[in-house]
């Protein structure tokens, strides 16, 4: 039990770190992981009223596989 632990947290730790790089992770029959960059926009502080600058920032981006599509909608 906590050597399944181990590897799977190694793995998940590989699949950060190579998309942290810039790298992307291809799980066949899955999807593709990748780093994406969101640009800077104007937002809305709902509290408020007044409008704000939401700075740039990097996400995940996933594309999931026909295959995975084709389970989840069947």
């Amino acid at each position: 039990k906590r050597a399944t632990k181990d590897i799977v947290s190694s793995i998940f730790r590989k699949i950060s770190s190579t998309i942290a790089e810039g790298g992307t992770v291809r799980i066949s029959d899955f999807g593709i992981f990748s780093k994406y960059k969101r640009a800077e926009r104007q937002g809305y502080n709902p509290a408020k009223g007044t409008p704000l600058t939401i700075k740039s920032k990097n996400v995940v981006k996933f594309k999931s596989s026909t295959t995975l599509k084709k389970v989840v909608n069947s």
